[in-house]
């Protein structure tokens, strides 16, 4: 384990864009909740995943992170089904399986088709799990995401959630 001076949200969506040839980009919107991201603290900007796409010619410009791609971190979080949900939440709105615009073979959740029911029992799978706490896994996702908007205090002194409140914040 290295150690890192970084100290943040480690799991994060991002969006690769295939720039070449220029005019008929493609994209591919992915999420990295490796373990070894919160084990070792490694800052999202810092990571070298480029995803695990199955087209194979996008895969090997994925595997050799060619210059041709452009990778940008959309969202990082602390918790990795968060993540998952909101990488297949973005996926869906813009139908990355159907869309020819997308490398996207799949949702984050592995189904090829957008489903109602997968994402029932998801959640009601999250609603079941318990801690010793008496919390759910969505009422831990959400306190953690309150505790990360409180945490995260720009040099004005605003925390995230204050800056999402502000219509026109400099």
């Amino acid at each position: 384990m290295h150690t890192s001076i970084y100290s943040g949200l480690n799991f994060y969506v991002y969006l690769i864009t295939d720039l070449n040839p220029i005019g008929t980009e493609k994209y591919y919107i992915g999420s990295a909740t490796r373990k070894i991201l919160k084990e070792d603290n490694i800052d999202p900007e810092l990571d070298t995943y480029y995803g695990s796409s199955t087209v194979e010619h996008f895969r090997i410009l994925q595997d050799s992170r060619s210059s041709q791609l452009e990778r940008v971190v959309i969202k990082t979080f602390m918790d990795s089904r968060v993540c998952r949900m909101y990488e297949e939440m973005i996926q869906k709105d813009h139908n990355v399986i159907e869309n020819p615009l997308f490398y996207n073979k799949a949702y984050a959740n592995g189904v090829t088709t957008s489903s109602k029911e997968s994402t029932i029992k998801r959640l009601n799978t999250m609603i079941g799990d318990i801690d010793e706490n008496g919390l759910d896994g969505i009422q831990r996702a959400s306190l953690k995401r309150v505790d990360t908007m409180n945490n995260d205090v720009d040099e004005k002194g605003f925390n995230a959630h204050q800056r999402s409140t502000v219509k026109h914040y400099d």
